[in-house]
């Protein structure tokens, strides 16, 4: 794993939807300068137009012109979006 430090952010994570990899409270990296790839774990910031109303960690999926955003927990539903109403932040690296 080889990104620019001054690249990435840390974020700290709640509740329990991307367990047994992720939990609440660990803290993550996210490189904001590379894609996202088809069925990694990235950040992603909800939009209602051009405002924020949620950021999530998700694995991201793109399937038939639709973003998916899965947990890892089998207990949440997929979460299926246009494109415009997904801004993918970047991968999360560790």
């Amino acid at each position: 794993m080889r990104f620019d430090l001054r690249d990435a952010i840390m974020v700290e994570a709640f509740g329990d939807s991307m367990e047994p990899k992720i939990y609440a409270g660990d803290y993550v990296l996210v490189d904001q300068k590379s894609p996202t790839l088809n069925g990694e774990n990235g950040l992603c910031a909800i939009l209602e137009g051009s405002v924020v109303t949620e950021v999530l960690i998700k694995q991201v999926k793109n399937e038939e012109g639709k973003i998916v955003l899965s947990s890892l927990n089998d207990k949440y539903d997929n979460k299926v979006y246009d494109p415009q109403d997904v801004h993918i932040i970047g991968p999360i690296k560790v």
